[in-house]
């Protein structure tokens, strides 16, 4: 039989799902319109911001996976009432992703040219993909650290302050240093490219100080649970 939509689960389940939405497009976004930026500047630059890019994005996939199962385990832990299984859930996925980052950063700093070399042989396009390489070396380190403390925000259903920071740090920080630095102030295309992705560190380090920083904050109160308990008469 037809039954009626329950409101309030359906509004709870939009509220914690569409800033999470918004926040994976708004990150999509910006990098698109950063490429489009960096397209402006020729062949090679784009060509180059690709190559670094998609390096980013196959790095990017494996982190992702360890904070979906990050945010399930400390869901977990929450629901139990159990502080020590959620610090120990985050310490362990959070030190996965970034010893994962480190191995990363060491690839690209020490065979940079290896990687170039799967994607092309031209001499300009290597050039330039190698300086962009190193500098995604530090962007992976610091994507490790925001994506294991965005995870444990998640788990404790907040979704909001993700978002605010993913505007502020990409849209308000890194899009215009960005164009600032690889547009208005570059001597050539590389330079100018090169420009773009300390935009995007500079963007990527605020997100990942302030995320942690909240982080902090939420460790440092009593689990929501324990609290719905505490107000609860005892039998």
């Amino acid at each position: 039989k037809f039954v009626a939509p329950q409101w309030r689960p359906l509004l709870e389940i939009v509220s914690l799902g569409l800033p999470i939405a918004l926040t994976f497009f708004l990150e999509v976004a910006v990098f698109s319109i950063i490429g489009l930026m960096i397209a402006t500047l020729g062949n090679t630059a784009m060509a180059a911001h690709q190559i670094a890019l998609n390096v980013w994005d196959v790095v990017f996939i494996p982190l992702m996976s360890v904070a979906a199962a990050m945010t399930t385990r400390i869901g977990h832990a929450i629901g139990s009432g159990d502080k020590d299984a959620v610090r120990r859930s985050i310490n362990c996925g959070t030190m996965i992703t970034i010893l994962f980052g480190i191995a990363i950063m060491a690839l690209l700093w020490v065979s940079p040219t290896t990687v170039v070399h799967a994607y092309t042989d031209d001499p300009e396009i290597h050039a330039v993909a190698i300086l962009l390489l190193r500098l995604a070396a530090f962007f992976v380190v610091l994507d490790a650290v925001e994506v294991a403390a965005a995870a444990t925000l998640r788990a404790f259903k907040d979704t909001r302050f993700p978002f605010l920071v993913m505007t502020l740090a990409y849209w308000l920080i890194a899009l215009p240093l960005g164009y600032w630095l690889g547009i208005v102030n570059n001597s050539d295309p590389a330079e100018g490219t090169v420009g773009f992705w300390k935009a995007m560190i500079t963007g990527i380090g605020v997100a990942a100080f302030l995320v942690v920083w909240r982080q902090k904050q939420l460790l440092a109160r009593p689990l929501p649970q324990l609290k719905e308990r505490a107000q609860q008469p005892s039998l």
